[in-house]
């Protein structure tokens, strides 16, 4: 069988949806072309255009694979920007799976970007990449405070230890917390026009991406909270991002942005929030260890080293999963360095897959609303 490479923009997209939904094992949010526009039109590199690949049959125009991503800039450790990509989706029909288009395929996106990092990679996808130079972390720190254990009871992960747990860390919660506040469009394009996070290599933040990313989202309201506003050594923006459900709420620290050299207590923001709204838990995922050291040293417990607390990572409905967190596969080019320090790297919900709307979410908030 004879195969070729072909861009997906060239193809139209209901033909490419169809494809999605055959041969993906779950109802996906690309097909929905609300979110595919905001995806893969919309970021800042894209400039209307999609950047994912096809693979088609010569014979009959079919299309046999699908590589799903969007351009990204990347900033290294040094503070250099180079060409990267969010990888988002990568899967094949039984017929090419393993075959050299898919190889050729990989090698085609190495050749176009210096970085390349995708969350959440399938069992499909991932032999693949490490056969082409990529690494793999198959379970990167999330850290949970749970605030109600009825919660976990309901879902079925409150084991005795669990709730042993669980006391800890309710005396272990913050009495005060810093300030913040809400700022606007306006001030945040002040504080993020040309922003990088120092030190560490990081997909591009400036107010550009940051718009696209979170003030843009067609589904998802984030809050942006600007945390120890009056204090230039400590002012860091904490995004946030509350999800309701018929019998419980939860929270997730998408990201944080420091603006000065130290960064406050931000967990003790976080209790403050679950207080004053009744969540239910909190999460916070992210690779760089200073960031997790912020609510390690308040008690919160890890998904990697506290496995006696079962925590759901995806939700409607709730599910637990092994590991309950997320995953990394990601590569990069010798003029970019290692990748390989993951005190230097910081990846969070903002990036990849880690914080996406399901099919699943979104009818559930249809039917809330009447819509569905």
């Amino acid at each position: 069988m004879a195969l070729r490479l072909v861009p997906a923009h060239e193809r139209d997209m209901p033909e490419v949806s169809r494809f999605i939904d055959e041969y993906w094992p779950r109802k996906i949010l690309l097909t929905d072309p609300v979110f595919h526009a905001w995806q893969m039109l919309n970021p800042p590199l894209a400039q209307g255009k999609d950047h994912s690949w096809l693979i088609l049959d010569d014979e009959d125009d079919t299309i046999q694979g699908y590589y799903g991503g969007n351009p990204r800039e990347f900033v290294d450790e040094r503070g250099d920007i180079h060409p990267g990509a969010e990888l988002t989706t990568i899967f094949f029909t039984p017929r090419v799976r393993g075959g050299a288009m898919v190889w050729e395929l990989v090698k085609t996106l190495q050749r176009q970007y210096a970085v390349l990092v995708g969350m959440n990679t399938n069992s499909m996808a991932l032999p693949i990449f490490r056969f082409s130079g990529f690494r793999h972390i198959r379970a990167v720190e999330r850290m949970t405070r749970v605030y109600q254990s009825a919660f976990l009871e309901r879902v079925g992960g409150l084991t005795p230890m669990a709730r042993n747990l669980l006391s800890l860390q309710k005396r272990a919660a913050s009495k005060t917390s810093p300030s913040w506040r809400v700022p606007d469009r306006e001030e945040l394009q002040t504080l993020f026009t040309g922003y990088r996070i120092p030190g560490v290599a990081h997909f591009r933040r400036d107010f550009t991406n940051l718009a696209w990313r979170l003030l843009d989202h067609p589904y998802f309201r984030y809050e942006c909270l600007l945390v120890a506003p009056d204090q230039p050594e400590q002012r860091t923006l904490l995004v946030f991002r509350e999800e309701r459900h018929e019998n419980f709420a939860v929270g997730h620290v998408v990201d944080v942005l420091p603006l000065g050299r130290d960064l406050p207590d931000l967990a003790a923001v976080c209790d403050r929030l679950a207080a004053d709204r009744q969540i239910d838990m909190i999460d916070a995922m992210f690779t760089q260890p200073r960031v997790v050291g912020i609510f390690w040293q308040r008690n919160w417990l890890s998904t990697l080293n506290d496995p006696e607390v079962r925590v759901p990572n995806v939700f409607n409905p709730p599910e637990l999963r092994d590991p309950p967190t997320g995953n990394v596969t990601y590569w990069s080019h010798e003029s970019v360095g290692s990748l390989t320090n993951l005190c230097g790297l910081h990846l969070s919900k903002i990036d990849g897959d880690w914080d996406r709307p399901t099919q699943a979410w979104l009818d559930a908030q249809n039917n809330r609303s009447g819509g569905g």
